[in-house]
C-alpha cells in the first residue's frame, strides 16, 4: 500500500510526492451494516445511589447485602429489626409523567444467594420470604427520610453470617424511580443505609440484654436489562450500565491500495435527542477493531484493543465524526480481517444513560443514515 499522503492539503489540490502525482479527493459510501447489541452482567454496584422503581422502561430493584458480621456475636435473639433508609430525590425528576403512589416489598432470601455471582435474572428464582412493603410517592424534595416500617423477623434466632434484603416494586406498579443514599465512605453517616436491630447478643459467651446496634451495610443494586425497549428499526440504541453496544461495517473493497492512500476516515452517525427514551448523562465512547466473524451473539464477539480516542454523544440531533482511520487502513490492505468495528463505553460504569442514533433504514431520511467519509491520494500511475 502506498504510503499515507500528508494531511494538510485541501481536497482538489495536487499533491507532488517523489516520483509521484497525486490529487487529494474525497468520497462517501453508506455503512452497510449496524446494529446493537446487548451484554454484560446485570449486576451493578453503585457509588452515587441505590436505585428503585421503574421508568421509561428501565427497571430497577435493590438488594441490600450484609456480610460478615460474625464481630456482632454468635447469635442474635431478635426482638424486632427496623431497616432505614433515606431517599435523595429521583432519578431525572424532570421526565417523570406517571406520578402515580406505588409499593415496594421487602423480601429476604432464605437461599444462599451471592450477589456477585448471581445475576438479576437468577434471583427471581431464589426462595425469599416477604417481610414488608413500603409507600413511595413522587412528592419531591431535599433530603427527606424514608423509614421502612418496622418489623419483626419471623426468626427469632439469627446467626449473622450473610443477611441479604431484597427491595423491588410490587408487581410492577412503578412510574418514576426512587434514588436512595447508599454506603459511602464519603456520606454523612446520618443517612446511610442501616439496620437497627433490638435483642439479645451473644459475644464470647456473654450475653448482651436489650442491645440495639445500628449496623451499616454492604450494598449492591440490581439493574434490569434493557430488553423492554422496544425494537425500532430506524434507531440505534446505545447504553451505558447494562450495556448495549454498536457494530458497524462498510465495504472498502473499492479503495484500491494499489493507486489510493487513505488521509482520514470518518465514520458519521447522526444523534437523535428527539428520542424520548433517554435516562442520564452523555456518555464517552470510544472503538475497537472487531477481530472475528460473529452472528450478533455477544459472547462471540472478539475485540481488540480500544482506541485512544474519546467521543461524548451530544444532546443535540447533529453529527457525530469518528474518526477510524487506523481501522480503514487496515481493511483496505488487508480486506479479510475487516470485520467491522465496535462502539463501545469507554467505562462500563454504573450510571444510567441511553443515547439513539439513526440507522441506515430506508425510512430513515438519507442525510441522517450512517456513512463514511474518505479523504484519500490518488497517485498517478507511472
Amino acid at each position: 500500500m502506498i504510503a499515507c499522503a500528508e494531511f494538510d492539503k485541501s481536497v482538489g489540490k495536487n499533491l507532488v510526492g517523489g516520483d509521484q502525482d497525486g490529487v487529494i479527493a474525497e468520497m462517501t459510501f453508506p455503512v452497510s451494516e449496524i446494529t446493537s447489541y446487548e451484554h454484560g452482567d446485570a449486576l451493578k454496584f453503585s457509588s452515587t445511589a441505590l436505585h428503585l422503581g421503574e421508568m421509561d422502561e428501565f427497571h430497577s430493584d435493590i438488594v441490600l447485602w450484609f456480610p460478615n458480621f460474625s464481630s456482632l456475636g454468635e447469635v442474635l435473639e431478635l426482638d424486632s429489626t427496623r431497616l432505614k433508609l433515606f431517599s435523595s430525590g429521583y432519578l431525572d425528576a424532570e421526565s417523570i409523567e406517571d406520578e402515580t403512589p406505588w409499593e415496594a416489598e421487602l423480601l429476604r432470601f432464605d437461599e444462599n444467594f451471592d450477589p456477585i455471582y448471581n445475576d438479576f435474572v437468577s434471583a427471581q428464582d431464589y426462595q425469599m420470604t416477604p417481610i414488608d412493603t413500603i409507600f413511595l410517592d413522587a412528592e419531591d424534595s431535599a433530603l427527606d427520610t424514608f423509614d421502612i416500617k418496622e418489623y419483626t423477623m419471623e426468626l427469632d434466632t439469627l446467626t449473622l453470617d450473610t443477611l441479604l434484603l431484597y427491595l423491588r416494586p410490587l408487581d410492577d406498579e412503578a412510574g418514576f424511580i426512587k434514588r436512595f443514599v447508599p454506603w459511602s465512605s464519603v456520606a454523612d453517616p446520618l443517612y446511610l443505609p442501616q439496620i437497627r436491630a433490638s435483642g439479645d447478643f451473644v459475644v464470647d459467651g456473654d450475653t448482651l440484654r436489650d442491645t440495639t446496634l445500628v449496623v451499616n451495610p454492604v450494598y449492591t443494586t440490581f439493574y434490569t436489562d434493557d430488553s423492554g425497549v422496544p425494537d425500532d428499526a430506524e434507531r440505534i440504541i446505545t447504553s451505558q450500565s447494562y450495556l448495549r453496544d454498536v457494530v458497524v461495517k462498510g465495504d472498502f473493497t473499492r479503495i484500491d491500495p494499489a493507486s489510493m492512500s487513505l488521509n482520514r476516515v470518518d465514520l458519521v452517525i447522526t444523534v437523535d435527542s428527539d428520542w424520548n427514551r433517554n435516562l442520564g448523562d452523555p456518555t464517552a465512547y470510544t472503538w475497537y477493531d472487531v477481530l472475528a466473524d460473529w452472528d450478533l451473539d455477544p459472547d462471540t464477539l472478539e475485540v481488540g484493543s480500544p482506541s485512544e480516542l474519546a467521543y461524548f454523544i451530544p444532546d443535540s440531533t447533529m453529527a457525530l465524526r469518528i474518526n477510524v482511520t487506523p481501522l480503514a487502513r487496515q481493511w483496505v490492505a488487508l480486506p479479510e480481517t475487516n470485520f467491522g468495528l465496535a462502539f463501545k463505553p469507554i467505562i462500563a460504569g454504573n450510571s444510567i444513560a441511553r443515547r439513539a442514533f439513526y440507522s441506515n433504514d430506508p425510512n430513515v431520511d438519507s442525510t441522517l443514515r450512517p456513512y463514511f467519509h474518505v479523504i484519500y491520494t490518488e497517485f498517478t500511475q507511472p
